[in-house]
């Protein structure tokens, strides 16, 4: 039996378990109105499909894609340059080491008197989360790459733009790529909360919300699994993509 299958198989096989030892106790027992066994919850998520659930994935989408994006187009290239030049990396470590100690959401409120309960506000919150596992995790990188390897690349000859694509690109990739994934992640469980606490007029968060005030479970149960999906959705599309480069990202990226 393939490696690969067992990978898939065990946790599958785990997850049915549980799944079966819920809906049996729900035939069992009847469970209150806010516990709904496993075949009410399916049933709740294939009727909000349809209720407005399309575009309030598209908002929650797309704010957590642009605020990790932001973080990205910063955490990564500082990051490298610190890792790079000591004197940068020493006037950042204690603003990075303050702030990364930090909640995070407790910004929020100034980011709120800033901008307003506005999108802007709420991107911006999601993406000084996302920034910090991203910046750490780069640096990480840059830092651990082999001095052995670019005196190797040196020493046949290889050019800057050759010793980086081939060199160091491949080694920083790994570190880099568990940062991305920490940092979608982040950028996800942040959105939540600025849709929440953010007064958001949409978003999955704003449906939980919704459905918890007004004691509809069937929604709120619903737009919780579409959360848990589009995390799994986009946790797998990222290792699919380091599986199938593995010249690139290597097999540290497997976590």
């Amino acid at each position: 039996m393939s490696g690969s299958f067992l990978r898939w198989a065990r946790p599958l096989a785990a997850a049915l378990v549980i799944l079966a030892t819920w809906q049996a106790a729900g035939w069992l027992w009847a469970f209150p109105d806010y516990l709904l066994a496993p075949t009410e919850v399916a049933e709740a998520w294939g009727s909000n499909l349809d209720s407005g659930m399309g575009s309030a994935v598209l908002a929650t989408v797309l704010r957590a894609g642009a605020g990790f994006l932001l973080a990205a187009l910063v955490a990564l290239p500082l990051a490298t340059v610190a890792a790079l030049l000591r004197p940068v990396a020493n006037v950042l470590e204690p603003y990075i080491g303050f702030f990364y100690s930090l909640p995070k959401i407790s910004l929020f409120p100034v980011l709120v008197v800033w901008l307003g309960y506005s999108d802007s506000a709420r991107i911006s919150m999601i993406a000084v989360s996302a920034f910090f596992p991203l910046y750490v995790y780069m640096y990480a990188g840059v830092r651990g790459i082999n001095p052995g390897y670019l005196k190797v690349a040196a020493n046949v000859g290889a050019g800057r733009t050759e010793t980086f694509l081939r060199v160091v690109v491949p080694a920083v990739a790994p570190m880099a790529m568990v940062g991305v994934r920490v940092g979608v992640a982040v950028s996800l469980i942040v959105t939540f909360a600025t849709e929440v606490i953010g007064q958001s007029p949409n978003g999955l968060g704003r449906l939980i919300q919704d459905g918890f005030t007004i004691l509809s479970y069937e929604q709120m149960y619903a737009s919780i699994v579409m959360y848990a999906l589009i995390g799994v959705g986009v946790d797998l599309l990222l290792r699919a993509t380091t599986r199938n480069s593995p010249g690139i990202w290597g097999e540290t990226s497997r976590i």
